[in-house]
């Protein structure tokens, strides 16, 4: 069995019941990295015809997706010139993947903005709302 295989049987199971709250403790008190650092705000719609959750500053027209995999793999990689701080924020980045790749499918990640960028991390629950979290990046 391929690895793509596995992991399309995968997202066909049944995934885990999403809770708001678990994932707001996951993401107590981590931060995401850039030129500023942000908290992540979890995040979860009440309708479920949402297909990409509203952006905090309205539309843009500078949106991309990235792909899931690998905006989480930059933030799980393990290096050895990482401090206990570095350490223990991979480790919370790892938990709260594994999270979102148990209890959501059609997992996504949305971009917006060039300079100010909003970051949304998000999929469908099992009620088929969106839920995920948001963050945001400076890079200039």
């Amino acid at each position: 069995m391929t690895k793509n295989t596995k992991k399309n049987l995968r997202s066909a199971t049944k995934k885990k019941v999403f809770s708001i709250e678990e994932l707001t403790e996951l993401t107590q008190g981590v931060i995401y990295i850039s030129e500023t650092d942000a908290e992540l705000e979890p995040f979860q719609t009440e309708d479920s015809k949402t297909e990409i959750p509203p952006l905090s500053k309205g539309t843009s027209k500078d949106i991309e997706e990235i792909s899931f995999a690998k905006f989480f793999d930059r933030l799980t990689a393990k290096k050895e010139w990482h401090t206990a701080a570095d350490r223990k924020r991979t480790t919370a980045y790892s938990k709260i993947r594994e999270y979102l790749e148990d209890h959501l499918t059609d997992l996504r990640v949305v971009r917006s903005g060039r300079v100010q960028i909003e970051i949304l991390v998000f999929g469908r629950a099992d009620d088929d709302t969106v839920a995920g979290f948001r963050t945001r990046a400076v890079e200039t």
